[in-house]
């Protein structure tokens, strides 16, 4: 009796001894919401694993061995076709630069310091339109490329654009070039070499000379009909300024200060010379203005007797010197406008004669007897460039 109720009791879980588990059976199973995923795969053995190994290396070699046949992605680099490939893509940007500059206006203009001839240079974006100029020549710098090269042109009649190195560009060949400087220059020489370029107007100021001083009678008399004429020439194409601008009584210490009688309470300690140097770049920088649209100017000052009087100034003027060769001429002139400093003015008219060319321009040199003929010789604006001549004889 006691044994079939011992069994029962087993059968429903009710009592008995407790289960066991063995040492060797491992930790406990987790049930079966907690096994892994992994846990319900076929176990792999050796063979499927080293075949699964095998499959993906030779998968490996396949793609090693067939991706240089796919263009644009090569393993091995080739320098030459990449150098070849740079090469034309730069020459296709500067051909495509020269057809768009066309269109561009002129944003300023520079005077070459120094010689320059493309043909030697090696590192040009395009060999067969880089610019050759000589000193003292005119650009006209229409868009800057890079930073080692303008695209522009010279200023004459014609000239074509092209590629104009920067002063960056031709600081190398400056600093070879500079010759030695004397003991008191030489250390600012040496910190400070010669600039190639010297910005001017984009269009080059005209100014009249002769035959006389500006303040005489005579030669106030014929500067305005030359002057009437050359307005009605050009009329839009020219504008007119009237300035004290230059050094004409030859006193380097010479003040203006009697326009201003207030200036020097107004301005404290500062000098003459600085209050004519701030008078004189606001002229230079109206100048400027005047002349960014390529309008021709006339500049009339009674303080410019020779060139040397605005030497100091970046205007680089186109000089129209009148002359009076007989000076039998001169004398009757003169007396005719009740000249009262005869044998000044005299003076003066043979200081302007014998004065060189070079000193008013090589631009031109025309002897002509009219004013017509003089004002046909300043040439009208062609193409965007503006005239380029200068000494007129009478």
């Amino acid at each position: 009796m006691d044994k079939s109720n011992q069994n029962q009791k087993r059968r429903r879980g009710g009592g008995g001894r407790p289960k066991t588990h063995s040492v060797g059976s491992g930790r406990r199973k987790a049930p079966s919401h907690h096994r892994s995923a992994c846990d319900h795969l076929p176990s792999a053995g050796p063979s499927s694993m080293h075949s699964a190994a095998r499959e993906h290396f030779q998968a490996y070699l396949n793609a090693y061995k067939y991706s240089t046949r796919e263009q644009g992605t090569p393993l091995v680099h080739n320098s030459a076709a990449d150098d070849k490939w740079k090469k034309h893509r730069a020459h296709r940007a500067a051909v495509q630069a020269l057809r768009d500059v066309k269109d561009v206006p002129a944003a300023f203009a520079v005077q070459a310091q120094r010689d320059y001839d493309g043909s030697l240079d090696q590192k040009t974006p395009l060999k067969e339109a880089v610019i050759s100029f000589a000193a003292q020549e005119f650009i006209h710098i229409h868009l800057r490329y890079n930073d080692y090269w303008w695209i522009g042109r010279l200023v004459k009649v014609g000239s074509p654009f092209g590629f104009v190195p920067t002063p960056r560009r031709l600081a190398g060949y400056m600093v070879s070039e500079v010759e030695e400087s004397p003991a008191q220059g030489k250390e600012k020489d040496i910190w400070e070499p010669p600039c190639p370029y010297t910005v001017v107007p984009s269009t080059r100021p005209i100014v009249l000379l002769g035959p006389t001083s500006p303040n005489s009678r005579l030669t106030q008399l014929l500067h305005l009909a030359l002057r009437e004429e050359i307005l009605k020439h050009f009329g839009d194409q020219i504008r007119y300024l009237k300035s004290d601008i230059g050094n004409g009584s030859g006193a380097p210490g010479r003040e203006r200060s009697s326009r201003h009688p207030t200036r020097w309470l107004r301005e404290g300690f500062r000098t003459a010379r600085e209050n004519r140097e701030d008078d004189e770049q606001r002229e230079v920088e109206t100048m400027w203005r005047l002349t960014s649209r390529l309008h021709l100017l006339l500049l009339d000052s009674p303080n410019i007797h020779t060139p040397d009087d605005v030497q100091h100034l970046p205007l680089a003027p186109i000089f129209f010197l009148i002359r009076v060769s007989d000076s039998n001429i001169l004398l009757r002139l003169l007396r005719q406008t009740n000249s009262s400093r005869v044998a000044h003015e005299i003076e003066v008219a043979n200081t302007l004669m014998n004065m060189n060319d070079d000193r008013v321009g090589d631009d031109g040199k025309k002897d002509e007897e009219a004013d017509e003929d003089v004002v046909a010789n300043v040439g009208p604006v062609h193409g965007g460039v503006s005239p380029r001549l200068g000494s007129e004889n009478l």
